[in-house]
């Protein structure tokens, strides 16, 4: 009987403190399969978007040793065929705690953390990205406001390297002989 009551107080307070257990960590062909032109074909016309759980000290712009290996993922997919030359937004986000104001700037400074990241560590050029900070605008848990899940780094597509900008219309590349569409899909 004693061992259900210490197995079920450790549950619990596995329940009751989320933010002890470790972030879920995106890899590169996560990152590549959420952003990559071509990959989805069905969702085409949607917005190409990846949440990263990229933490940082308690109430700073500083990142975690986790983050720098969640960035270090996130560089180099960004550099690869796929996805080198388009550019995105990197938006922060926060949970509810705290004055909406100061989740505001705090979340910007935090989406900045990332752009200076990524420039200064692997040499993208921050031309790239559009540092936007949402604060708790945009939670992903409305129920638990102040959960874990909502502090997080969003990447979103907002022009592909090759797309076309003259008419805002998508352009078909015909191969061989005129007859059928070429297909852009990624090789694993």
């Amino acid at each position: 009987m004693k061992k259900f009551v210490v197995a079920g107080a450790i549950f619990i307070s596995g329940l009751c403190l989320p933010e002890v257990l470790p972030a879920k960590e995106v890899n590169f062909d996560q990152i590549i399969r959420a952003l990559a032109p071509g990959v989805q074909g069905a969702y085409e016309k949607f917005q190409r978007s990846i949440d990263l759980e990229i933490q940082f000290e308690t109430n700073s712009a500083t990142l975690t040793k986790q983050a720098r290996k969640q960035l270090a993922a996130l560089a180099k997919a960004l550099v690869s065929d796929h996805l080198s030359g388009s550019q995105y937004i990197i938006a922060g986000h926060t949970d509810a705690r705290g004055a909406a104001a100061y989740n505001k700037a705090l979340s910007l400074k935090r989406a900045k953390a990332v752009v200076d990241h990524l420039e200064h560590n692997f040499k993208i050029n921050r031309a790239r990205f559009v540092a936007k900070g949402y604060g708790e605008e945009r939670l992903k848990d409305t129920v638990n406001r102040g959960a874990s899940i909502n502090r997080r780094v969003e990447i979103t597509l907002v022009h592909e390297a090759h797309s076309p900008t003259d008419t805002g219309e998508d352009k078909l590349e015909l191969g061989p002989g005129g007859a059928s569409p070429k297909s852009d899909a990624i090789k694993w």
